[in-house]
């Protein structure tokens, strides 16, 4: 997967309301590792880790769906 370079958020980006876009509240175990590394970069972009892991998510589920399309 290529890398791009991710600019950092001039106001803190955070997730939208769960009234606004029917959200659901949920939980997931990351490896402590993985937790770290994802908290510091989610603070260094001015992010928080939840709009940092949905925004991951999303691409993941976008990728499969792709592959799974073609094949």
């Amino acid at each position: 997967m290529p890398m791009t370079t991710i600019p950092c958020a001039p106001h803190r980006r955070r997730l939208r309301s769960r009234h606004a876009c029917h959200a659901i509240t949920t939980s997931i175990a990351l490896p402590r590792t993985l937790h770290r590394r994802a908290r510091s970069r989610a603070f260094a972009l001015n992010w928080t880790t939840g709009e940092l892991i949905r925004i991951a998510l999303d691409a993941w589920l976008a990728q499969h769906a792709t592959r799974r399309r073609t094949a």
